[in-house]
């Protein structure tokens, strides 16, 4: 199920994917800039969850024009993997090259920059482990 006011943005050099039984909720972003795969079972609770497959830090820190011709060579792009049943909470943003390991649970308002590990719950800007779930 997919919710209204979901966007998907970006180049559209990525495939989304997302698996049976999965849910993604109201006015969250999916970026199309690489892969997104979400597993079965999935709940990516909304408002405000973004899964960013992309960033523009080296383009602000070497005054990169947003219009240059050569500006994706300063924005890399890596897919996100979230794996079967995985809970993600409201207003958590996902960054780029992540993988969020199965039966794990992101708690609303996470910034995850780094993998989840299976059966563990991490919360807080950046994620940190909070307890082991399984």
């Amino acid at each position: 199920m997919i919710e209204g006011g979901v966007k998907v943005i970006g180049n559209g050099m990525g495939n989304i994917t997302i698996g049976e039984e999965s849910y993604i909720g109201v006015n969250n972003i999916l970026d199309s800039c690489s892969n997104i795969t979400i597993g079965n079972f999935v709940h990516i609770a909304g408002p405000s969850t973004a899964l960013w497959c992309h960033s523009s830090v080296k383009m602000v820190q070497n005054s990169i024009p947003l219009n240059a011709a050569n500006r994706d060579s300063y924005r890399p792009t890596s897919g996100i993997i979230i794996k079967d049943n995985v809970y993600v909470g409201g207003n958590c943003t996902i960054y780029p090259g992540v993988l969020v390991e199965s039966y794990s649970v992101v708690a609303p308002n996470t910034a995850v920059v780094h993998n989840v590990e299976a059966g563990i719950m991490v919360g807080g800007v950046p994620a940190k482990f909070i307890k082991r779930l399984v």
